[in-house]
């Protein structure tokens, strides 16, 4: 991002940056999309065709760091530490939901084993 000469990168988001869109249309088709399934010497052929609805977006002010904090302070900054939070707790859940389910995996095999082993 740009700002006269000041160039800012970020990695992978800017911290503070802000931009704010102007929806120009809502539920409007898109492209028709084609799935064919075919089978060869079995005479079977299936074909859907659908169109997904889209947003049409139009960006209308890109604000940085620096300017989010002349204009408006308290809006660009809260946003993004609300779901940088977000996503560190579905990160955190997935985690647990993760070792919790290695440990019952192993205690299913552990008891499974063992009731082999005593026929």
């Amino acid at each position: 991002m740009s700002n006269g000469g000041n160039i800012s990168l970020g990695a992978p988001v800017l911290e503070g940056a802000s931009v704010e869109f102007e929806v120009l249309a809502q539920k409007e088709k898109g492209p028709k999309l084609h799935v064919r399934r075919f089978k060869r010497k079995t005479g079977y052929q299936r074909h859907v065709g659908y169109r997904d609805t889209q947003t049409v977006l139009k960006a209308v002010t890109i604000k940085t760091a620096g300017a989010s904090k002349a204009k408006a302070e308290g809006e660009a900054k809260p946003k993004a530490k609300s779901t940088a939070t977000k996503a560190k707790k579905t990160e955190e859940k997935t985690e647990k939901k993760a070792t919790t389910a290695k440990k019952s995996t192993k205690a299913k095999s552990t008891k499974k084993t063992e009731e082999k082993k005593g026929e």
